[in-house]
């Protein structure tokens, strides 16, 4: 149960914050996206008057499935800063051609 624990804190603090921080600066530089995300929370927080209730109490499946702008604004968010720590190897000799017909020789 330590070893859990130590790994949620872990997983906590070297991620959510920089998930956070990125989250943010995309909204802040994508006003129209800043507008979507904040006009669904305004929605989600009147419709089911979450304002007024525990935190344990508001985050259930049923108000993260309604909200899909921000899970994908979060994605998106996430696909763009996590992809400089996922590596890939190439494992046999190939050709990486792209739409606009340059070629790539991988090895």
């Amino acid at each position: 149960q330590t070893r859990a624990m130590v790994l949620q804190l872990w997983s906590t603090q070297s991620n959510v914050g920089p998930a956070v921080f990125w989250l943010l600066l995309f909204l802040l530089k994508h006003p129209p996206v800043m507008a979507a995300v904040q006009a669904e929370m305004e929605k989600l927080f009147r419709n089911r008057r979450l304002a007024t209730r525990p935190i344990c109490e508001i985050l259930n499946q049923d108000v993260l499935d309604s909200t899909p702008i921000f899970d994908s604004a979060l994605n998106e968010t996430l696909r763009l800063t996590a992809a400089p720590f996922i590596s890939r190897e190439v494992l046999q000799d190939m050709a990486l051609r792209l739409t606009a017909g340059r070629e790539y020789h991988l090895r």
